[in-house]
């Protein structure tokens, strides 16, 4: 695989792209993704692209990913085999996922992104903000992104045709867990989009389960 680097102030930042159509991986497309830039893509149905993007020490960035049509899914991992939920935004054309990444110590991440559904193509555009010394609001901001796209795969858990009554019931009560600890951390990192997206995926879980005086709060 090729790859990109850049150096600066003892901070390397290496990003690199390869596409993944199951079963193989071919690398016949790869790009580099430049930090403060973004790029336009298209992603055949069952089609996955990765990006790895590595961090120095004490380093933190924002990655952010527009949907132009389809819904799209998203994750990150690292070495040696810490993995995110799946970021997934399913309010449509327009919508946008946001990942902060935060390097405690030096760390390689690889970022997978598809369609949520596996038929589908999907058009996107994906940017990186500047690489920057991390704070405590990126931290909290991280860990408030994380928690709610945890109770997001939850609802989306629960609310699965089939899914057994006992198993939605668990679900959808571990799911009010986690978003009202996202809600939490986004109120530490003063993140005010954060929140409303807690609050407004929040309100939806408690509308469908029948928790109105909750969800009109």
């Amino acid at each position: 695989m090729r790859s990109v680097a850049r150096a600066s102030g003892g901070l390397m930042v290496l990003c690199a792209l390869c596409i993944q159509s199951f079963p193989a991986v071919s690398a016949a497309d790869e790009t580099g993704l430049t930090p403060g830039a973004y790029r336009v893509d298209h992603l055949a149905p069952g089609q996955h692209r990765y990006f790895h993007i590595a961090l120095a020490r004490g380093k933190a960035l924002e990655l952010s990913l527009v949907q132009r049509d389809a819904t799209l899914k998203s994750r990150w991992s690292t070495e040696p085999g810490a993995a995110s939920p799946t970021f997934q935004n399913d309010a449509g054309r327009a919508a946008r996922v946001r990942m902060t990444l935060v390097a405690d110590a030096a760390t390689m991440w690889r970022i997978e992104v598809s369609a949520a559904a596996q038929d589908a193509a999907a058009n996107y555009r994906i940017s990186m903000g500047p690489v920057h010394a991390a704070t405590d609001a990126d931290r909290q901001r991280a860990n408030a992104e994380r928690a709610l796209a945890s109770a997001e795969a939850l609802r989306r858990e629960a609310a699965t045709p089939g899914v057994a009554h006992d198993t939605a019931a668990r679900d959808a009560k571990q799911a009010v867990v986690e978003y009202e600890q996202a809600l939490r951390l986004a109120r530490a990192a003063e993140d005010d989009c954060l929140q409303l997206m807690a609050h407004a995926d929040l309100a939806r879980l408690q509308y469908a389960t029948a928790d109105y005086s909750k969800a009109v709060q």
